[in-house]
């Protein structure tokens, strides 16, 4: 799920630009746009991510093991809310305040800097 998000936001900013080589079977930028998640993985699961036997690779593999579901909802979050500042991006997001504000502000500085990693990794068809 987090792919297909950090994709469509790759192709919506002009910052970023994907390459669709990348992507055969993923039905391209109109569709990623276009589509809410659920939707897409209905039509798309099958061909990129399923495999026929025990073992084999899908078509598309994530570069970990352990994928960290929360960890990338917030960089994301983040990463949306990069036109705030980190003190409001905190507040909005419930990181720690008050007295672990430098933890805080150090938090969101790790996770713009990750997802802007991802990003770039999901504009090369790599994620994270």
């Amino acid at each position: 799920m987090y792919w297909f998000k950090f994709l469509k936001v790759a192709e919506i900013e002009s910052d970023y630009s994907v390459d669709w080589s990348k992507y055969a079977g993923w039905g391209g930028s109109d569709q990623i746009i276009g589509q809410k998640f659920d939707d897409w993985w209905e039509d798309h699961w099958r061909e990129l991510f399923a495999v026929k036997n025990k073992g084999d690779d899908p078509l598309y593999l994530t570069s970990t093991s352990q994928t960290k579901t929360d960890a990338y909802k917030i960089m994301l979050n983040v990463h949306l809310l990069k036109h705030l500042s980190n003190e409001e991006i905190g507040a909005r997001l419930k990181l720690p305040q008050g007295q672990e504000t430098h933890e805080m502000h150090s938090r969101v500085g790790r996770f713009r800097r990750s997802a802007e990693k991802i990003l770039s990794n999901v504009c090369e068809g790599r994620f994270p």
